[in-house]
């Protein structure tokens, strides 16, 4: 899977690229500095673009993450008019690095396509997707590489159903069949599986605010009911450390281990009220 580290690496040749290109344009000395020597002092995490990149690599290859979970429509339009618009070299006439963000940009466009395959009738605003697929793409989200999605296509694995010019296209039905034989594709969680996994993430939230966040996924996968006295200050990160008030929430999140997300809440609490 692509890591955080190599996502970063990319954007600073990128951002560093294209803001050498700008500068450029406007300034006729050509007096720039050379493209290499200032990669080190961009710092990547100061874009947002950066977390957007971050939530569409977890979209797409760990389905069962919080960041996968608040990645929409938006987010997604966002990344793709980034990656397609990028340079393809610097001020110095050298290649731009882009080949990660380029993956996580096909892999999270192919995730959206096949969502609603993978939780029909719940995967939100990209339920209306379900677009062709491109070889591209296929590979970007299966982890595999151009030529294996090629091979099955010559095997008569898949099949594709038309195209542009020579970019054949598949059907998602076709593609999903057939990235779920492939060992390194990660299948969207089952709705019982990601509240489990959310469960267990809030057992490692590090503020009241992080475990606040996840609270508010948990809510949204439960079924309209009556809420506790006093939820609100849960879902908002403002509670204390009150253990009827959080042994209430914990039984209304339906907590397979009630004591343990109380504890793990009222030390939350306790180390942020007296800090």
């Amino acid at each position: 899977m692509i890591e955080d580290t190599e996502i970063h690496n990319e954007m600073r040749h990128v951002i560093l690229a294209v803001a050498q290109l700008a500068q450029k344009s406007s300034d006729r000395t050509g007096a720039l500095p050379a493209f290499d020597s200032e990669v080190s002092e961009v710092d990547p995490t100061r874009a947002e673009i950066t977390s957007q990149l971050l939530a569409a690599r977890d979209f797409a290859f760990q389905p069962g993450s919080p960041r996968a979970a608040n990645f929409d429509a938006a987010d997604l339009q966002d990344i793709i008019c980034y990656v397609e618009a990028l340079p393809p070299i610097n001020n110095a006439g050298e290649p731009v690095k882009a080949d990660m963000l380029k993956q996580v940009r096909l892999a999270a466009d192919a995730r959206a396509h096949i969502l609603h395959l993978e939780c029909p009738g719940s995967a939100g605003d990209f339920e209306d997707f379900g677009g062709a697929l491109t070889v591209g793409m296929i590979a970007a989200i299966g982890q595999v590489s151009e030529r294996s999605v090629r091979n099955a296509v010559s095997r008569g694995e898949l099949k594709p159903t038309g195209g542009a010019g020579d970019e054949p296209y598949y059907r998602p039905e076709d593609a999903y069949k057939w990235l779920t034989s492939r060992r390194a594709f990660v299948p969207w969680p089952s709705p019982d599986q990601r509240r489990r996994q959310l469960h267990q993430d809030l057992l490692q939230t590090r503020s009241r605010r992080e475990f606040a966040r996840i609270v508010a996924q948990l809510t949204d996968e439960l079924e309209e009911s009556s809420v506790p006295r006093h939820f609100e200050d849960v879902r908002k990160g403002a509670f204390g450390a009150d253990v009827d008030t959080l042994g209430r929430a914990a039984d209304y999140l339906e907590a397979p281990d009630p004591a343990a997300l109380i504890g793990h809440a009222v030390t939350l609490a306790l180390r942020e009220q007296t800090s």
